[in-house]
């Protein structure tokens, strides 16, 4: 994915992109599990992202959460920036 090549030309550490990806996967798990999931970029929603951070702090620690959203807010600016409207084939694994 040109995410990690991205990620890599701007100096994370493997750790750092391990990290990125898994908050990705989880992301992508639980847009699964929605009834109707947004298939662009453009259907997502501040809601949907409330939902998913709301979710994840029944489980994980708030730094661990906060750490979440900063990844995720990375990613779709990253996403922004490259015009990616589609989520379709978007591979979520390092």
């Amino acid at each position: 994915m040109e995410y990690k090549l991205d990620l890599r030309a701007a100096h994370r550490q493997p750790g750092t992109i391990r990290t990125y990806f898994t908050t990705l996967n989880h992301w992508h798990r639980w847009l699964d599990r929605l009834e109707v999931p947004p298939r662009s970029i453009g259907d997502i929603r501040k809601e949907h992202i409330t939902a998913f951070i709301a979710e994840r702090s029944d489980t994980e620690a708030p730094e661990t959460v906060l750490t979440r959203y900063r990844h995720l807010r990375a990613f779709f600016g990253w996403c922004e920036r490259q015009d990616s409207p589609s989520l379709t084939g978007t591979r979520w694994h390092a």
